[in-house]
């Protein structure tokens, strides 16, 4: 014969064995990781919300692989001042912070770009030939 006992969420049987259920700690839902190349600076990309957490703090960015890629606004992310370029960074990752009751928590993100079709432009001709597609510009 155990002991039985439930505390917040935690349930655990005392015979000889310990069974842990329901437990999960604090996290972060980020409800957006790609970004289309060429995005403007101040352009929201999504919002960045603690989970599980008592009594959370605000989210910050203490680190990031691409320098000013994204900036908090209130709980979005909004693009800083980097450049998006895919064929130079297809992808770059974030560290995002914030603390509860429990203590502090770093949280890190992969964000990737969405390739854009580019060299394309109003002064450019579009010539199809035998199924091959060409460019040419206006002269």
């Amino acid at each position: 014969m155990g002991v039985r006992f439930i505390t917040r969420g935690i349930n655990a049987k005392l015979s000889g064995r310990l069974m842990w259920s329901g437990l999960t700690g604090p996290g972060l839902s980020v409800s957006a990781t790609s970004i289309p190349e060429n995005t403007a600076p101040g352009t929201t990309i999504g919002v960045a919300v603690p989970v599980n957490a008592s009594n959370p703090g605000a989210v910050s960015i203490v680190s990031q692989t691409l320098a000013n890629a994204l900036v908090m606004s209130g709980a979005n992310y909004v693009t800083g001042s980097a450049t998006f370029d895919y064929e130079t960074t297809s992808s770059f990752v974030v560290t995002f912070q914030y603390s509860d009751d429990s203590g502090t928590h770093q949280f890190a993100r992969t964000f990737n770009l969405i390739d854009v079709l580019e060299g394309i432009t109003a002064d450019s001709i579009l010539i199809l030939s035998d199924s091959t597609l060409f460019t040419a510009d206006r002269a």
